[in-house]
């Protein structure tokens, strides 16, 4: 059996409409403020209920038919749905909602914030702070040979350069067909370097 729930039967009334009010003041785009409407409206959350793997409990525990489920799950070590229900809305209620909950001594203040996934602002990333595009490998003494495969704007390319104390010694590269994976251009790369 499994039992579905709308979110928006999660709040009370006066949150839900506080929470479409606060998304109307926000200034983004209408089509945006909208799918987070629907999105609150129906969501649903889906929770497997005990009488669902009841068949499968009897099966292992070797029990007669007449033991009660929760019996089963007690013997079984399973959290029993109704406790199960309460953990999990006392978790969404501490951890999403950011609101105190009275189950288990659960605490606000021992969930952190979830992590944003940047620390800057793009417009503030330098590249050049980042990256050096100056020389930085080691050079091999003796005869070292690069090569590449790349794909750009429906075209494939493979090539290879060989490389003696700093100066190149041979250079090739080749087009190959538009249905060439960067894969093949690698492998072709290698195979006239070895040639």
């Amino acid at each position: 059996m499994v039992i579905s729930l709308d979110i928006q039967g999660a709040f009370d009334h006066l949150q839900y409409n506080s929470i479409r009010n606060s998304l109307d003041g926000i200034n983004f785009p209408s089509h945006t403020i909208e799918t987070l409407k629907d999105i609150l409206t129906d969501w649903k959350v889906t929770i497997q209920t005990a009488q669902g793997p009841r068949k499968f409990l009897l099966n292992i525990t070797g029990a007669y038919s007449v033991t009660p489920t929760a019996a089963l799950q007690v013997i079984e070590r399973i959290i029993p749905f109704h406790i199960k229900a309460e953990q999990e809305a006392a978790y969404f209620r501490t951890a999403r909602l950011r609101k105190k909950t009275n189950y288990n001594n659960f605490n606000l203040n021992n969930y952190e914030d979830g992590t944003t996934s940047t620390k800057f602002h793009p417009a503030n990333f330098q590249l050049e702070d980042r990256i050096s595009l100056k020389k930085q490998f080691l050079l091999v003494p003796g005869l070292n040979i690069y090569t590449d495969g790349s794909r750009m704007e429906e075209k494939t390319g493979s090539a290879f350069c060989v490389v003696e104390e700093d100066t190149a010694k041979y250079e090739w590269m080749a087009e190959l067909r538009p249905f060439n994976t960067v894969f093949q251009a690698y492998l072709f790369a290698l195979y006239e370097a070895c040639l």
